[in-house]
């Protein structure tokens, strides 16, 4: 299964499935399988996620040759929520496909434990926009933070050294600077972003409109 991604059409999504040399709990063929997740901005060089995208569970039944492989197609079934389609009991009379469920964006997170978590800078970049938004959950005592530094000097940018924290699950959290969220002043400039965080994952980021 590979397809753009309909939030990030840039990016191609896949999940290939990947053999393990170990013999199956159930059935005589050899070697287990699942569905890892793999990416690409050209079609051309992917990177595969080093972890399975869903493991094989407590059903012995899964751990096949073909466990878990996923049908075609990522479906939005509600504003926030992605569903995806995958075999159960392959090979066997009581196969079926079952569906699994995926936060917007939620393929991977930037993580951080518990405070004082860590902070993460971005690669240089240049961006159009009013308004940062941010796709995040955090524990009742996590936080994330957002600063702009520009790329250049490496110094913070006045007035939005960090911004007010944001706690929660939200699919589209807005970021603020002391109240204040309009970022259309600093667009144009080649600029990093500083994320702190602490009991956080952050899924993605966006500057929109």
């Amino acid at each position: 299964m590979l397809q753009p991604y309909s939030r990030a059409p840039h990016l191609l999504i896949g999940t290939p499935l990947r053999m393990v040399a170990r013999k199956p709990l159930r059935g005589g063929s050899f070697g287990i399988s699942e569905s890892a997740l793999m990416y690409s901005r050209d079609g051309e060089r992917f990177t595969i996620m080093e972890e399975a995208f869903l493991r094989l569970g407590r059903d012995v039944r899964n751990w096949t040759k073909h466990g878990n492989m996923f049908g075609w197609g990522i479906v939005q079934t509600a504003e926030d929520e992605l569903s995806f389609y995958y075999q159960q009991h392959d090979h066997q009379k009581t196969a079926h496909l079952r569906r699994a469920t995926l936060r917007v964006d939620g393929f991977a997170s930037l993580h951080a434990g518990r405070y004082p978590g860590g902070v993460a800078i971005s690669r240089p970049l240049v961006f159009s926009g009013r308004e940062l938004e941010l796709n995040l959950a955090t524990g009742a005592g996590g936080g994330v933070r957002v600063g702009l530094v520009d790329a250049t000097s490496g110094q913070v940018i006045s007035g939005y050294e960090e911004s007010d924290e944001l706690f929660g699950d939200r699919i589209a959290a807005v970021v603020h600077w002391k109240g204040r969220s309009d970022v259309s002043d600093v667009a144009g400039r080649t600029v990093r972003l500083k994320f702190s965080l602490h009991e956080a994952d952050l899924y993605s980021w966006r500057f929109r409109p």
